[in-house]
Formats: C-alpha cells, sequence, structure tokens
C-alpha cells in the first residue's frame, strides 16, 4: 500500500513535467538548431575556409575517416592497440572537422572574397524588440503572432 503510494505521486509529477516539456519541446528544438548554427558560423570566422576546394575536401575528410577506422580495425584484429592511435586518431578528426568548413564560395566563408573583393561577410546576431505593435509600424502591417501549436 505505502509504495503503490508513492508510485502514484511519482507518476503524476512526471506525467506533470511532461506535459511541460511537450509544451516547451519545439521551441527548445529551435533553440538548440539556431546555438549549433551560431556554433558553425562562429568557428568558420577563425578556421581557414579557402584551403581546398569542396571536393579535395570532401576526398582529405574520406581518407582521414577511412585511415582512421582502420587504425582501429588493426587495433582490434592485434588485440592491442598501436602506441600513436591517439595520435592518428587526433590528425584525423581534426582533418575531418577542417574539411567540413571548406568551402571558398559558401557564405560562413571568413573575410575577403576572392571573386568580388568590394564584398564581406558578417556573421549578425538578431534579437527581437518587441512583441506586438511598433509604434513606427502602419495600422496596415500588424504582427501575426505565431502559433507554435500549428
Amino acid at each position: 500500500m505505502f509504495s503503490v503510494f508513492f508510485l502514484n505521486i511519482i507518476i503524476g509529477v512526471v506525467s506533470e513535467q511532461y506535459e511541460m516539456q511537450k509544451k516547451l519541446a519545439r521551441s527548445s528544438l529551435r533553440l538548440v538548431r539556431a546555438t549549433k548554427c551560431r556554433n558553425f558560423l562562429a568557428s568558420a570566422s577563425v578556421l581557414p575556409c579557402r584551403l581546398l576546394s569542396k571536393t579535395a575536401a570532401f576526398w582529405v575528410a574520406a581518407f582521414a575517416c577511412v585511415f582512421a577506422i582502420s587504425v582501429q580495425a588493426v587495433g582490434l584484429v592485434n588485440g592491442t592497440a598501436a602506441p600513436w592511435t591517439r595520435a592518428v586518431l587526433a590528425v584525423s578528426q581534426f582533418l575531418m572537422i577542417l574539411a567540413t568548413y571548406q568551402n571558398p564560395t559558401g557564405h560562413w566563408s571568413a573575410g575577403f572574397n576572392k571573386k568580388r573583393p568590394d564584398t564581406w561577410h558578417y556573421l549578425w546576431i538578431v534579437l527581437p524588440h518587441s512583441t506586438g505593435w511598433d509604434e513606427d509600424m502602419d495600422e496596415e502591417d500588424p504582427i501575426e503572432p505565431q502559433d507554435d501549436d500549428a
């Protein structure tokens, strides 16, 4: 009887928390996606993005991935890892991450554009100013509230 009482309390608390999180799920997903995009663009402003073409970067990443998997497979077959395995895996991972950013014509490519010397790229962060009517807005252009449940 005692355990059934506590089980009912736990079920009630978990159900209530589930309902709260269910309402926040769409906003949380958007926040996570926006954070990942921001991190990618912030990294692209620091990492060199014009070392290789997209095709060459793909093949460098593919070779690094296959080489890393091969080193691990050899270690599994031999029953022991080589002493340089960690270094090889670290270098391979670095090459794969760096290859992800290699697109000289990509909009995230930091700095100067060689094709158009007068063009620079920037990362803009936009925050909402208000959630309703703005004094500067015309009466014909209302801001429609967005329904997250739709």
